[in-house]
């Protein structure tokens, strides 16, 4: 179980001139890029903590009920400080969501030239009007969709940003080198988007924009039933079966499917093959399974032809005289056939 430090506050970016505002709202996917901790999460205790000076925190102690993106597991707690004008004591209405239990989506990122006493803890993302907390059950407000459209649905905003997660983690993969940049694009005016942000003069909405200092390296990594890259899966445990696994290659799934530690054939001899057409070069793997809890991340090269088993372990307990084995993978290549036991 570990235990974090959260400072909860919002952001938003305007200028003005005169009486009118330049007004430039949040779509889904940059909120989901520029937070580093996506979380839903259920409000155990709120009080107000004496900062130095006049300034008053509310800290909120939460625990991770699904965990979307940062460095904390399901189960983990995390305590969350908020200061003023952050509203989302009373907006978010935390004594009753604890004495409810009610989970909310939270976005946070890193406190950066704030109070001393948050600056390095999480924040949350936005802030003012804008929300970075939302509950399932109630309307989303303030996000904008890059059509200019309103994003109400809370089903909708939470497919956008676990797309957006999914995007930038295949983008990493794909490129050695990689940024996201913010960009504005210009609502129009008759759009929903247009008129809910108007403020007298012109209004936008930021969405992310890759961009790479490096192309893609061009190859072949396609199933193919000839191809001279043979794959082989199985799973070696008891304890999880059958066992999600999802493979990726270069950044792109080519697996994704259970396996069984039984199957047709004898017990954990149940190697299931997969064959791809590969171009010779070095690939980068990515190994994972959530009901497994086991990831594996290394690079392979293939030359000519060649052959690989990937094994998923998970022994718990004391078998036979052997130590416990923790849930993980291991990745075996070779030149030749393998001759399995």
């Amino acid at each position: 179980m570990k235990t974090g430090c959260f400072l909860l506050t919002l952001f938003i970016s305007m200028s003005s001139s005169g009486f009118a505002e330049s007004m430039t709202g949040y779509s889904a996917e940059w909120l989901s890029h520029q937070s580093s901790l996506i979380a839903v999460a259920t409000p155990l205790s709120v009080e107000e903590i004496k900062g130095e000076g006049e300034i008053t925190f509310i800290k909120t102690r939460f625990e991770i009920i699904e965990i979307y993106k940062g460095p904390l597991s399901n189960g983990d707690t995390v305590t969350v400080f908020e200061f003023p004008p952050a509203p989302h004591r009373e907006s978010l209405f935390l004594e009753d969501a604890i004495k409810k239990k009610r989970n909310l989506l939270v976005f946070c990122n890193v406190a950066k030239d704030a109070y001393k006493e948050v600056n390095g803890k999480y924040i949350f993302t936005v802030h003012h009007e804008f929300s970075s907390a939302y509950y399932p059950d109630q309307p989303v407000e303030k996000l904008y969709t890059p059509d200019f459209q309103l994003l109400t649905e809370y089903s909708e905003m939470l497919e956008r940003t676990t797309k957006q997660i999914e995007e930038e983690r295949q983008f990493e993969r794909q490129y050695r080198e990689m940024k996201v940049i913010r960009k504005r694009i210009e609502a129009p005016y008759d759009s929903p988007a247009g008129q809910d942000l108007y403020a007298g003069s012109d209004c936008g909405i930021w969405i992310p924009e890759y961009q790479s200092e490096a192309m893609p390296i061009s190859k072949t990594f396609i199933e193919d039933n000839n191809g001279n890259f043979i794959l082989y899966i199985s799973n070696q445990s008891f304890a999880v079966n059958p066992v999600d696994i999802q493979v990726f290659v270069d950044g792109k799934k080519v697996i994704d499917q259970t396996f069984d530690v039984k199957g047709k054939r004898v017990a954990q001899h149940n190697w299931i093959p997969f064959q791809f057409k590969a171009s010779p070069g070095s690939y980068r793997l990515r190994v994972e399974s959530k009901k497994g809890k086991a990831l594996l991340k290394t690079t392979f090269e293939i030359q000519d032809k060649n052959w690989a088993v990937i094994d998923y372990w998970n022994y718990p307990k004391v078998t036979g005289g052997a130590g416990p084995t923790p849930p993980k993978f291991t990745f075996n290549i070779q030149d030749k056939p393998i001759g399995f036991e």
